[in-house]
């Protein structure tokens, strides 16, 4: 169970901060724009799952706790139309391969989210926004 404000369209899970452990990449749409999917990363807390608790329930009779994080990474948003996830530079960091959404709510260019992730700057940005020609 993940709890966001939004409504999701899609959940990714993967190792996107090379952490060893499991992150989730969330899409979601705005209220404020239906072309536009916002994209949001839940990183993997250093203790297991994905930060402080949010939900008991039990599964088949075996209790369940679901963790989260409070606060997401915010990434570039998309168009509507997903991005993939894929490695564009054979570095085995979990990239995005998709449609930008342009900061005027307008589609964008065909786009890599580059994953820049420095594990040794906890305010490191995770990714970042490759557009046409721009080499990152």
């Amino acid at each position: 169970m993940l709890k966001h404000n939004q409504r999701i369209v899609n959940v990714v899970p993967g190792d996107f901060t090379q952490s060893g452990r499991l992150d989730l990449l969330v899409m979601s749409q705005p209220s404020s724009s239906k072309d536009q999917l916002d994209l949001s990363l839940y990183r993997a807390a250093v203790g297991g799952g994905l930060g402080e608790i949010v939900d008991d329930f039990t599964l088949s009779r075996r209790p369940l706790t679901v963790l989260v994080e409070t606060t997401p990474v915010l990434l570039p948003p998309s168009s509507e139309s997903q991005p993939i996830p894929f490695d564009s530079t054979g570095d085995l960091r979990i990239d995005l391969l998709g449609i930008s959404s342009l900061s005027s709510g307008e589609r964008g260019p065909f786009s890599v989210w580059q994953n820049v992730w420095n594990a040794s700057k906890p305010n490191s940005a995770v990714y970042e926004l490759c557009v046409r020609d721009r080499v990152c």
